[in-house]
């Protein structure tokens, strides 16, 4: 991973992406990216401006909005509210599609081991301000409460914990500890549910222009904003298909550009719709 290129010196850069681009397809996370991180989940919200921006990019020709997260589907939906929205929960493992296809990308007999949760309570239940979140296909331990000098031993405790089921993988968050079925799947692969119908479009083409060198140029540009470890693998599936990835508040990442925060994501939505507007009319 390394250090991300500011994403305001690379407008231009973008902005002929976006007019050479037939199609736009933007995803973005959802706490710490659409909605800012809070001192506990059940308070976050999208503000009013992310909600009308992601709203009135939905709402332009060819382009189509998707909003992933950690969270569990049913908690995304309740709190996006964004109808037409391919949204997907538990980092990849459930996704609903624009028309209300649900799917379960977990092999039947993968799920998390029936000793786990009782385990994870008991150890929370040790630390005061841990709690455990249950998102059926997973479980979160959240640990943003606790106190400073506790969270080293709160860390170790849960790694080991870990160790001791070799079916679950661990991925450490802000202040979170997500622990899912140890198999092959992520935000990536959701980006590829998603896109399924539209493959086509991010098969890259070769143009030369007379006395210049020949450029990889796709029909369709795809845009992905997140800001925590499980939206990693998004960004290399997105750059692999010449898409702009956008991490937000990350010192070191595979995602080509950054940005400090939640406020700067909206303003380049804004900004994302502006330039669409402006060479997309019909």
């Amino acid at each position: 991973m390394a250090k991300p290129k500011p994403l305001w010196s690379a407008l231009d850069e973008i902005a002929e992406r976006v007019e050479g681009a037939e199609r736009l397809y933007v995803a973005a996370d959802f706490d710490g990216t659409l909605a800012p991180i809070v001192s506990h989940p059940d308070r976050a919200v999208i503000p009013p401006r992310t909600r009308r921006a992601l709203v009135a990019l939905g709402g332009l020709t060819r382009v189509r909005i998707a909003v992933l997260s950690g969270r569990s589907l049913a908690d995304l939906a309740r709190r996006a509210r964004l109808p037409g929205v391919f949204l997907s929960g538990v980092s990849g493992l459930e996704t609903l599609s624009a028309s209300g296809a649900l799917r379960i990308h977990l092999p039947r007999g993968r799920g998390l081991p029936a000793s786990l949760r009782p385990q994870v309570i008991a150890w929370c239940r040790a630390f005061r301000g841990a709690w455990v979140e249950d998102k059926r296909y997973a479980v979160a331990l959240h640990y943003r409460a606790v106190a400073a000098r506790r969270q080293p031993a709160f860390e170790a405790g849960v790694r080991l914990l870990v160790r001791r089921h070799p079916g679950v993988q661990l991925e450490h968050g802000k202040r979170v500890f997500d622990l899912r079925p140890a198999i092959t799947w992520s935000k990536a692969d959701a980006l590829g549910v998603w896109l399924h119908g539209a493959r086509a479009w991010f098969s890259p083409r070769v143009s030369r222009l007379p006395g210049r060198r020949a450029s990889r140029k796709a029909r369709a540009l795809l845009v992905y904003v997140g800001d925590d470890t499980n939206d990693e693998p998004a960004y290399v599936w997105v750059r692999r298909r010449l898409g702009v990835s956008i991490a937000v508040g990350r010192r070191a990442t595979r995602a080509e550009y950054g940005v400090a925060s939640p406020r700067h994501v909206v303003w380049f939505l804004e900004w994302l719709a502006r330039e669409w507007r402006a060479h997309h009319r019909s």
